[in-house]
């Protein structure tokens, strides 16, 4: 007996990892055995390429017609869209009520011009096998699985007990089932393998026949939640532009609207508040894993429903004004991210992942990695031995050095800083979508116009950027808290102690500028098509409490939408208001850097330099007038959707002419020109590329120190002078940028047009240096 014993504990050893080899692009799966469900869960581990195909394996449709193409094909009445799934939804766009359909309006139309053929082959694609996805959950009381490996030998793996639990529900009674696990599959304690795993990811989950997201065990009320959740969804379509409206045959066609009331009592609603309440929605992992699926469910112990159907009633449920308030708030964190597209600029992409979780904080990036614009991505390398703070660093220099611009400082805030870092590196590991954390929200200004940032990296945890000092801090108020009224009484005081009445220092009255700065521009004079109140309206409510009659709610409706709970408001010695989440105080610094959409509190280091407070909004600053001036009378800015994309156009009040150029910037020269390309996810809403007419380079920019542009500026006279030996040379420079160095002595920033014939005069600028 005792040997018979010391043999089966031989035989049941620790699994061990074979390496995959890399030049096979290997990855590995488990085959998940069958077994009855209080069965040990055992598998197969083995390694297989994955390649990812040709094309031409991939089956296509040689004859359905594109969506502009079978537009043509239809009357001005109606309108053609292709939804989230594949299929061409027909809407008539008429007086009359017709609803939706999945069939061209034109009677004997040929359906294989305009049906799907996706569902009608199978891919040859090999491998064949799902993907899991899940939470991790605690690493208490973990399970021992048995494994069996490529040499048949058969050994034990400890696992999670939502990964058993998960398995248990997953494994057939009959045949195994291939799958891909993360805890599983990756050799969680080899990081060089978790590096390359995580580059990845993008092909693992995009190639696997079909997504599984488990989300727990049934509970009393789940399947309630999710049939509720499938009825819902099969009252809406989802357009692949973020559109909705009603499904073709829909019994309830108005419950797209989001004026349009649900029919739920009250264990309804908590039903599916629950299920968005698990922690599969909280991870930062998950992301990435639905929205690189070709197909996905949703699991809740044996129930299943489509992802589809969770990806429409994020999206309606956001949208509904009868919601309670707490599955408002978990929507809300996955509106963005469920959409028809992914529209996520890495930024907002960070933002995101701030608010969920992960064990490893650097997973706050590489859990999203595949998601990432591909020129950022391209610059980050995953290296799990690098500390947190050095994975932050590095993300932040690769989306400057890939976008020129310095949207990340939106999300700084000093005294919430990483430990040890420096101030211009946001700190991904805490939630930021928290107030007194979060940055200040904007309307779609543009502090510092359509720049491109001037910076350089001058030495460890030292950022040069190049900018213009507005105004200095000389009080702040007292902090607002809690919900709408009492932000209001908060907002009273603030009026009390700094709007003293009379004429704002940016024009117009102290009291407009005020309530301009409170609600941060936000109102339907600024934006025509939106349902925001105007300025007058808020004005006159505002006046109507404060004099003590009944709150109106129009007021408190808009206090409450713009949540100003963590944030304070302060003065400059310049005379204007602003705004901060930050812990702004007197003598910091309102700056607009180059290549930043938000305002900067600076506030002078100790050791020299620059840190980084936060993000500011300063009403009087917010359209680039600090760099640009102020915009001419008779302009004034309204904000459009054009491809649903929202951009400022500049109206001429007078002829009521609207045009997208700035009429402060000068006309463009003749031989440069505007071009156009596919609008990228890391795009800002506005953006312009130019083209030499005569010489087709796009033009070059030479970003010096003080001394080095002189250098710049001699060897471009050079070149210029000898046209024959650098032909196309001279019109491909724009202009030599030489940065002040922090030596004794030395000049501020300037900008120098180059060449000179065609110089203009842009004015010096401030650089700065953050620690």
């Amino acid at each position: 007996m005792p040997e018979a014993t010391a043999i089966m504990c031989a035989e049941m050893r620790d699994y061990v990892y074979r390496k995959l080899d890399s030049e096979k692009e290997e990855i590995r799966l488990m085959d998940l055995h069958p077994g009855r469900p209080d069965d040990p869960i055992a598998f197969t581990i083995y390694h297989v390429p994955l390649v990812p195909p040709s094309p031409s394996l991939e089956p296509v449709s040689s004859t359905r017609l594109r969506v502009v193409e079978l537009q043509k094909t239809l009357s001005q009445d109606w309108d053609v869209k292709e939804t989230v799934d594949g299929r061409y939804l027909f809407s008539y766009v008429g007086e009359h009520d017709i609803p939706n359909s999945w069939s061209h309006p034109v009677p004997g139309f040929e359906r294989a011009l305009y049906e799907s053929s996706h569902g009608q082959g199978e891919s040859l694609y090999e491998p064949v096998y799902e993907a899991l996805s899940y939470t991790w959950g605690t690493v208490k009381g973990q399970r021992t699985a048995n494994v069996t490996g490529e040499d048949g030998r058969l050994s034990q793996m400890r696992i999670g007990p939502n990964l058993d639990c998960a398995l248990r529900y997953l494994r057939n009674s009959r045949q195994i089932r291939p799958l891909w696990v993360d805890a599983v599959c990756v050799n969680q304690d080899d990081i060089d393998e978790r590096n390359a795993q995580v580059k990845r990811m993008a092909n693992i989950y995009s190639l696997a026949q079909r997504v599984v997201v488990w989300l727990g065990e049934q509970s009393n009320d789940s399947k309630l939640g999710l049939e509720t959740l499938q009825y819902l969804a099969n009252q809406i379509e989802l357009g692949a532009d973020n559109s909705w409206g009603d499904a073709p045959g829909a019994e309830h066609p108005k419950w797209y609207s989001s004026s349009h009331r649900l029919p739920y009592n009250e264990g309804t609603w908590s039903a599916i508040t629950k299920l968005f309440a698990r922690d599969w929605f909280t991870r930062v992992w998950v992301l990435q894993e639905v929205q690189l699926a070709k197909h996905a469910i949703v699991q809740v112990g044996e129930d299943t429903i489509p992802w589809l159907v969770i990806r429409k009633c994020i999206i309606i449920l956001g949208r509904k004004v009868d919601v309670p308030k707490e599955l408002i708030a978990l929507v809300f964190l996955h509106r963005n991210s469920v959409g028809a597209r992914l529209t996520l600029s890495f930024s907002n992409l960070m933002y995101w992942a701030s608010h969920h979780h992960c064990l490893d904080p650097r997973d706050k990036l590489y859990g999203l990695l595949s998601l990432v614009p591909p020129a950022t991505s391209a610059r980050i390398q995953p290296r799990y031995s690098d500390s947190p703070l050095r994975v932050f660093v590095d993300a932040f220099l690769a989306h400057l050095d890939s976008t020129k611009r310095l949207e990340m400082l939106r999300y700084c805030r000093y005294e919430q800083k990483v430990p040890y870092g420096p101030s211009w590196i946001p700190n991904w590991s805490i939630d930021l979508s928290k107030p007194g954390s979060r940055p200040t929200r904007n309307i779609l200004g543009q502090p510092a116009g359509l720049s491109a940032a001037h910076t350089c990296l001058i030495g460890p945890g030292t950022l040069e950027v190049t900018g213009v000092r507005l105004a200095c801090v000389s009080a702040v108020a007292k902090i607002a808290s809690g919900d709408a009224a009492e932000a209001f009484q908060t907002i009273r005081q603030w009026q009390n102690d700094y709007v003293k009445g009379g004429t704002y220092v940016g024009g117009g009255s102290s009291l407009d500028a005020f309530l301009q700065t409170i609600f941060r521009g936000r109102f339907k004079d600024r934006w025509p098509a939106s349902h925001l109140p105007t300025l007058s309206e808020v004005r006159t409510a505002y006046l109507d409490t404060v004099s003590g009659s009944p709150a109106q709610a129009l007021l408190f409706n808009h206090l409450e939408s713009e949540d100003i709970d963590g944030s304070a408001l302060f003065s400059t010695a310049e005379g204007y208001f602003g705004l901060a989440f930050a812990d702004a105080k007197t003598g910091d610094l309102v700056c607009a850097l180059l290549g930043c959409d938000r305002l900067v509190l600076l506030r002078p280091a100790a050791r020299g330099g620059w840190l980084v407070v936060g993000s500011s909004h300063v009403h009087g600053f917010m359209d680039g007038e600090g760099v640009l001036g102020p915009l001419p009378k008779p302009w004034k800015i309204h904000l459009v959707d054009i491809d649903h994309y929202l951009v400022p156009q500049y109206v001429n009040t007078g002829t009521n002419e609207a045009f997208l150029d700035d009429p402060r910037l000068p006309p463009l020269d003749p031989q440069w020109s505007m071009t156009t390309r596919q609008r990228t996810q890391d795009d800002p809403w506005l953006f312009r590329d130019f083209r030499n007419a005569e010489t087709e380079i796009m033009p070059e920019h030479f970003l010096c120190h003080t001394m080095g542009g002189i250098v710049a500026e001699q060897a471009l006279v050079k070149a210029r002078n000898e046209s024959g030996l650098y032909p196309g040379f001279d019109a491909s420079v724009s202009s030599v940028l030489s940065l002040g160095t922090p030596h004794s002595g030395s000049p501020p920033a300037t900008i120098r047009q180059y060449p000179l014939s065609n110089r203009e005069h842009l004015g010096d600028r401030d650089s700065q240096y953050l620690a």
